[in-house]
C-alpha cells in the first residue's frame, strides 16, 4: 500500500511537469553574427501563464562548441533581481538544441510576470550573438518584450536598449507549461480513488 501511494505521488509531481519542454523561441534567416565588446545582452519578456524553467541556453553560431562560459540568468524587471535558482553558465560541454547550447537546471517557477534573460558575450570575442533574425517565432507561453545590454563581464539587470532591435539572441532557455490547480485536484481525486480501491 505504502509503495502504490508513493508511486501515485511520485507520478503527481511528474504530472505537474510534464508538458513539453521547449526553446522560448526559434529562429530561421540569421544574417547577423558578432561580438565587439564585453556584453550582458538579451531580451525581455512576459509570461503568459505561469511556467516552468527547466534550462538556460547560449547561442553556438557554427553549432560545433563554444570557446568560452558563458553565465544566463532570468531577472524580474520590476525589482532587478536575479529570480532565485534561475541563473548557469553554459559551456561547450553542455548539449545542443537546434543553434543553443542548454544547460538543465532544476525547475524554476516564475509566475505571470515580467522577466529579462540576459547572459554574458564574454571577453575574447571568440563566440557571438545574433539579432534581427529574418524569422523568429516565439513560445506561445510568453511575449517577448525588447532588447536589452549593458557593457559587463559578469551577470546584471541590463537597463539599454535600441527599442527597434528584435532582441540580442545569445541566450536562449527552455520552458514548460504549468498546469492549472484543477487539474492537480483531479489527478489527486484519481490517486485517492485508486487508493481505495486497492485497500478494498
Amino acid at each position: 500500500m505504502r509503495k502504490l501511494a508513493g508511486t501515485l505521488a511520485i507520478c503527481l509531481v511528474a504530472a505537474g511537469f510534464a508538458s513539453a519542454q521547449t526553446a522560448a523561441f526559434t529562429m530561421s534567416g540569421i544574417v547577423n553574427d558578432n561580438n565587439n565588446n564585453t556584453w550582458c545582452l538579451g531580451w525581455s519578456f512576459t509570461t503568459n501563464a505561469a511556467v516552468s524553467v527547466t534550462a538556460l541556453g547560449w547561442y553556438d553560431t557554427n553549432q560545433d562548441g563554444l570557446n568560452e562560459r558563458h553565465s544566463v540568468g532570468i531577472f524580474d524587471d520590476t525589482t532587478q533581481l536575479l529570480v532565485a535558482g534561475a541563473s548557469t553558465v553554459v559551456s561547450t560541454a553542455d548539449p545542443l538544441t537546434a543553434q543553443f547550447r542548454y544547460h538543465a537546471v532544476t525547475a524554476v517557477l516564475i509566475p505571470n510576470h515580467s522577466y529579462e534573460l540576459v547572459g554574458t558575450t564574454g571577453d575574447t570575442f571568440t563566440d557571438t550573438y545574433t539579432w534581427d533574425p529574418q524569422t523568429i517565432n516565439f513560445n506561445p507561453l510568453i511575449t517577448f518584450g525588447q532588447d536589452r545590454y549593458d557593457v559587463s563581464t559578469t551577470l546584471i539587470y541590463a537597463t539599454s536598449t535600441t527599442g527597434t532591435t528584435v532582441g540580442w539572441f545569445g541566450p536562449n532557455m527552455k520552458i514548460a507549461a504549468v498546469p492549472e490547480p484543477a487539474t492537480f485536484a483531479a489527478l489527486g481525486l484519481g490517486a485517492l480513488v485508486l487508493i481505495r480501491r486497492r485497500r478494498k
